[in-house]
């Protein structure tokens, strides 16, 4: 596939790029540019933006969140440093210069396989929403936060029949690298549907969820359940960190299963939080990388043997498969 044939058609502009290794200046994930610059390409500070940045193999894109605080010089757009390779980027009269764009997705780009062909980022969900009954998200799927879109796939099957719905993100590391999370990941809290078209659709059918569950990723040795402390459904959190703890217990012991408070700020507690603004009741799953590739269905058919009795579906996986 032809990446040239995908670019978007709308306003975009040229700024130089420079990196600002300070986090206390600039969030590794934000990006500062010109005020009267950012009404160009449609976006509003808070909402996230595509770069494309020249490299000597051809374009890299890149999502950024648009930080709330301007440049003064309308040629220049400031990085947080979260892209290590950024000095791969081919210069043009000495310096960095970068395409932004408004959408942050390529244009007629839907399937995973040319996805990952090309290295980039997709935005998949339900076709239709039938109620309001469950929604499943995994933000950082594909090799973002590999194995967390199989196991939202996997939960959202499982409820077809009271017509759960789904809301997941793919991003694919560039050709020979593995750069998919310095490139593609939002932190949860940031998430904006303005720049997230399906998301979009799916908060305007629906006011809220009566659950929601996100399956993430991260660095630790364990697996943390969170989500939100003020759940109506007071023993859900821990119902299900319950259940992913029996389960690993009979396959993997070495794996603690946790109740939040977690590791840093991955409480899943934000009202912020994707999955607080979508559910009433909701949960997130943060996973070691050794859960989430050896165990993924077995955590995933955990979760639906506890949201089987709350829906009332009758639903319950009786069979975990072996590896």
């Amino acid at each position: 596939m032809d990446i040239t044939n995908l670019s978007n058609t709308e306003d975009s502009f040229i700024a130089r790029l420079e990196l600002e290794p300070d986090e206390n200046r600039v969030h590794p994930e934000h990006c500062k540019a010109h005020k009267d610059k950012i009404p160009l390409i449609g976006r509003n500070p808070g909402e996230q933006i595509r770069i494309e940045i020249p490299t000597a193999n051809g374009t890299n894109g890149a999502i950024y969140t648009l930080s709330r605080f301007f440049l003064n010089d309308e040629g220049r757009l400031i990085l947080g440093n979260r892209i290590k390779d950024l000095h791969n980027c081919q210069p043009s009269a000495n310096a960095c210069d970068a395409v932004v764009k408004g959408k942050i997705m390529l244009e007629g780009l839907d399937d995973p396989s040319d996805a990952e062909t090309l290295g980039e980022f997709i935005e998949q969900a339900s076709p239709n929403i039938q109620n309001n009954k469950l929604i499943v998200i995994a933000p950082h799927g594909g090799e973002i936060e590999p194995w967390t879109d199989v196991e939202a796939e996997f939960v959202t099957k499982s409820f077809s029949s009271v017509g759960a719905a789904l809301w997941m993100c793919k991003g694919f590391s560039s050709e020979g690298n593995e750069d998919a999370y310095e490139r593609w990941h939002i932190t949860s809290t940031e998430i904006n549907p303005e720049s997230f078209p399906k998301l979009k659709t799916i908060i305007g059918q629906n006011l809220k969820f009566d659950y929601s569950v996100a399956f993430h990723g991260w660095k630790e040795d364990f697996i943390c359940v969170g989500g939100n402390p003020e759940n109506q459904d007071a023993s859900l959190i821990s119902d299900i960190r319950d259940a992913i703890g029996d389960i690993l217990k009979e396959r993997d012991p070495s794996i603690a299963v946790n109740i939040a408070p977690c590791s840093g700020n991955f409480n899943g507690d934000d009202p912020k939080n994707i999955v607080n603004r979508l559910g009433t009741n909701s949960v997130q799953i943060e996973q070691c990388k050794k859960a989430r590739r050896l165990h993924y269905e077995a955590i995933a058919e955990a979760v639906v043997n506890v949201l089987g009795t709350r829906l009332n579906t009758g639903i319950h996986s009786t069979k975990i498969r072996e590896i």
